[in-house]
């Protein structure tokens, strides 16, 4: 496979930390072994990809933007963002069969009457929202009032911006059929916390052994892959069937918080399974008490964490340790059963909330 390596000018345009992973990725460094140890997987049922070749990508679109001395600069700020982006995606085409292209691996674990439409609706639905929080960068960095004093300044609509071509390139494998399928526990007749995928986990590694190139932390698409089941997939049916109209101003795009954040899917960790399969020890953290459940390989990711997690682990803001980024349930029921994936914080945000639940327990104490 042939690889574009960034123009000078797009290596220019990048932080040091940017350059540092870019010519990581370009020094040749043989890829990182992985193994399964005694544990022996099904293979009987295919997992070649299907994934489509979207081409090369244009160099405009991840040029940043030249800008004049005193020239506003608002609108540069977006293009380049997505410019960053594009050319994460770009660098990426080492570790995959679909070069050019983002996205997740996305299982199907429900079943039942109606849900071949259910499930196809809501992989629609998710595609679409996540393009169009992509798309959002065309207007990223303006303010309320500049949009209101100065709507001159916003981006002309229909005119090219790397921002569509980092939507358009967005991808997500749907893979509906695998090996022991029906012995995945999930659902909303299923308690939350009780819920295991060790099924998925199993299928993604064989899918990564078929088709990656190359693994590595900074490639998610190698890493994690997705689950919707029947809870999940209720979340999803809850979005507006649409996406609204772009530009949106920031207290427009606020009203859709309660809508979009509730939206969410299963997120599998690639190497917390092969840990689990090949019997290590889960990991224990200090504010764990000793009967506190231990982290499973999978937990909830909001539908906007999906852009943050692809694009953060190349430029370095995501951690990489699956324990480092899952954080307990805000609802204090559900501690220990509902984990989401939350990055940067979520360890302060879990003892924080074992405290609570510590305090809790000794006032119930105290009053029995």
């Amino acid at each position: 496979m042939n690889h574009k390596v960034p123009t000078v000018k797009q290596v220019l345009a990048l932080s040091k930390l940017d350059f540092i992973l870019a010519a990581n990725l370009y020094s040749g460094s043989p890829s990182i072994p992985r193994t399964l140890g005694h544990f022996t997987r099904d293979t009987t049922m295919p997992s070649k990809s299907t994934m489509p070749d979207f081409g090369p990508i244009p160099d405009w679109a991840m040029d940043p933007l030249h800008r004049e001395p005193g020239e506003n600069r608002t609108m540069m700020h977006g293009w380049d963002a997505a410019a960053r982006h594009l050319t994460y995606v770009q660098m990426s085409d080492r570790y995959t069969k679909s070069p050019s292209s983002w996205g997740y691996n996305l299982y199907r674990a429900v079943d039942g009457p109606g849900t071949d439409e259910r499930f196809e609706e809501a992989v629609r639905r998710l595609t679409a929202w996540v393009q169009w929080m992509v798309k959002q960068f065309r207007y990223h960095g303006f303010s309320e009032g500049e949009v209101k004093e100065h709507p001159e300044r916003l981006p002309i609509p229909g005119e090219p911006h790397p921002s569509d071509e980092l939507a358009r390139r967005f991808y997500l494998e749907v893979i509906e059929d695998y090996p022991n399928r029906d012995q995945v526990r999930a659902g909303l007749n299923v308690e939350e916390g009780d819920e295991n995928f060790t099924p998925v986990g199993a299928a993604f590694l064989d899918w990564v052994d078929e088709n990656a190139l190359e693994v590595d932390d900074l490639y998610v698409r190698n890493d994690h892959c997705l689950v919707i089941d029947e809870r999940s997939l209720v979340s999803l049916e809850a979005l507006p069937d649409v996406p609204p109209v772009s530009p949106q101003t920031a207290a427009e795009e606020r009203d859709l918080f309660p809508i979009k954040d509730k939206a969410w899917v299963w997120l599998v960790d690639r190497e917390t399974t092969l840990d689990e399969m090949n019997g290590e020890p889960p990991l224990r953290l200090r504010w764990m008490e000793p009967d506190h459940p231990s982290f499973r390989p999978w937990c909830r990711i909001e539908l906007a964490n999906l852009v943050d997690l692809w694009f953060g682990r190349p430029q370095g803001h995501c951690i990489a340790r699956w324990v480092g980024v899952l954080v307990e349930d805000s609802d204090i029921t559900k501690f220990g059963k509902v984990r989401w994936w939350l990055n940067v914080g979520a360890q302060t945000e879990n003892a924080l909330r074992a405290a609570a639940m510590k305090r809790k327990r000794e006032a119930n104490a105290e009053g029995a």
